[in-house]
């Protein structure tokens, strides 16, 4: 049995006292802090890429196929050239919002040996080309990250039908209208390579009256064509 049972009450107590202590300095330590490299690697990895947007200066050329078609009517009989060919074009302009584009375009659908028909019946003309001319200011809007746009634009057009490299028949200038959609992809930083679909209406008038009127020619046109930007 121990003789001195106080001494050793006043031992436990002070050795619990210090067990106390260190517990709770240990909870309210600071927590260790993290050298330059770990700090960088650990911001790099909850980094988020940036998202791409269209900004600045912006061109567009496209090139491809589809069909074209020109009717009139004089004297309550329809005339129709028609055929298929292939489209070409291009826009400059610039971003005047994030994603938003205004430009000017040129547009020219060509259907080569197109079909003539006429009251008395109908024939393919070899050698033959119908050229649809047009241009004028555009917008068009991306929808990102899919990088999808839609654009309109409204336009000054002509429609002539050459043979054998001779024009033998042309309007005068006049209004029309194009809308399309397209679907781009990253090539690079700034080059994108993608599918477009157009479609273009106008109205113009003949340049050389019949029976004292002059035929009002309407023209279509659709194409579906590849495109390439630089933005």
């Amino acid at each position: 049995m121990m003789k001195h049972p106080v001494l050793l009450s006043c031992l436990t107590v002070l050795s619990s006292l210090g067990y106390a202590a260190a517990v709770h300095a240990a909870s309210n330590a600071p927590p260790p802090t993290q050298s330059a490299p770990e700090a960088q690697a650990t911001a790099g990895s909850s980094a988020q890429p940036e998202a791409r947007h269209h900004r600045g200066f912006y061109l567009r050329t496209h090139l491809g196929g589809g069909y074209r078609r020109a009717s009139t009517t004089v004297n309550q009989q329809d005339y129709r050239v028609s055929g298929g060919g292939v489209g070409f074009g291009t826009a400059v302009g610039g971003a005047v919002a994030t994603d938003l584009i205004v430009y000017g375009e040129v547009l020219c659908d060509v259907a080569s040996s197109p079909t003539i028909a006429t009251p008395s019946g109908s024939t393919q003309v070899d050698g033959s080309t119908q050229t649809f001319f047009a241009m004028g200011p555009g917008i068009s809007y991306y929808i990102m990250p899919a990088n999808v746009h839609v654009g309109v634009s409204a336009l000054l057009t002509k429609l002539s039908l050459d043979v054998n490299a001779t024009t033998t028949a042309t309007t005068a200038w006049g209004f029309g209208g194009a809308a399309r959609i397209g679907k781009d992809f990253w090539l690079g930083q700034k080059l994108g390579l993608g599918v477009m679909g157009q479609f273009t209406m106008a109205t113009m008038k003949d340049s050389q009256p019949v029976d004292g009127k002059t035929p009002n020619w309407t023209s279509t046109a659709a194409t579906l064509a590849l495109e390439m930007t630089y933005q």
